[in-house]
């Protein structure tokens, strides 16, 4: 139940094409749509990781992801516009996540480094909140910041660590060219053989992990916080260190971690100890959405 809930992709809420008639051989060449990455492509069956359609469907797909790529585009640049009228110019993007309904936000400590200036963004709107930084670790890269206003909808932690192989949902702004202003989620799993908490104090995943994710919450299929995304990890790396060759791979700093960090800062969070039910796909990116924030990085030009 939990990682056929958690693979499914965050795209989910768009509509489906309807699946074409998929050949019985795995080498023939299809058409392959890949919904969390917006991708069609050519492949051999058997390499097919998304859903088989039609020449005439991957058309009107294409044409559909161009379309909103043209429209994110050209709200960057209006935006953008903006910054420059103000002295400023947009330096990079990442995730944060209300942890109380005070304002405060958890994020990565590289997402807000080196900024003249923070905006921060909720999913169901694009009104711009100032943010101003709370506290920040560079040794965890972990930092806390405020918006000075309510945040209704929050994500609380889980009370235990999860296992090693367990599926877990992140949620944030993957980069697809450009950095996305609404949210998606990415299922991927644990993975100690990249790295072991124990260790290091970092969960490793497998999934595909893109700039953008940085700050963004890890999330349980009960949609309990169990880290915040750190960053990509090199995969020349990871090789040396299981000897096997792995792509999509990443690394979580891990709630103990984390709540120990808000401890020292004095923020306040919430421990979810109930016996809450699995979400599925669609609600635990519903769920988990509503709490996550974009941030935006802004220097002087």
């Amino acid at each position: 139940m939990i990682r056929k809930a958690l693979i499914l992709p965050a795209l989910m809420l768009m509509t489906q094409p309807a699946q074409a008639t998929a050949p019985a051989n795995g080498n023939s060449v299809v058409y392959c749509y890949d919904a969390p990455r917006q991708l069609v492509k050519r492949v051999r069956l058997r390499h097919c990781n998304g859903q088989p359609v039609t020449p005439e469907q991957a058309t009107k797909l294409n044409e559909r992801i161009e379309a909103i790529r043209n429209a994110r585009r050209q709200r960057t640049l209006q935006q953008d516009k903006i910054y420059r009228k103000n002295g400023l110019r947009s330096k990079s993007a990442g995730a944060a996540f209300a942890v109380n309904r005070n304002g405060e936000l958890l994020t990565s400590a590289h997402v807000i480094r080196g900024c003249d200036a923070l905006e921060v963004r909720n999913n169901d709107h694009f009104t711009a909140y100032p943010a101003r930084v709370k506290a920040s670790t560079d040794a965890l890269d972990l930092a806390v910041i405020s918006i000075g206003h309510k945040t209704p909808d929050i994500l609380r932690f889980s009370p235990d660590a999860p296992e090693d192989g367990s599926p877990l949902a992140l949620i944030g702004y993957p980069s697809e060219g450009m950095i996305r202003r609404k949210p998606r989620m990415t299922p991927v799993l644990i993975s100690h053989a990249v790295s072991n908490p124990t260790q290091y104090g970092l969960l490793g995943i497998a999934g595909d992990v893109r700039r953008g994710n940085s700050g963004g919450p890890a999330l349980d299929s009960r949609g309990r916080a169990v880290g915040v995304l750190k960053a990509k990890i090199d995969t020349v790396a990871a090789q040396k260190l299981t000897g096997r060759a792995l792509t999509h791979l990443g690394v979580v700093v891990e709630r103990s971690r984390v709540t120990n960090f808000l401890k020292r800062t004095r923020t306040r969070y919430v421990i979810d100890g109930s016996n809450a039910t699995e979400k599925s796909g669609r609600d635990l990116f519903s769920y988990g959405s509503r709490a996550v924030y974009r941030v935006d990085c802004l220097v002087k030009s």
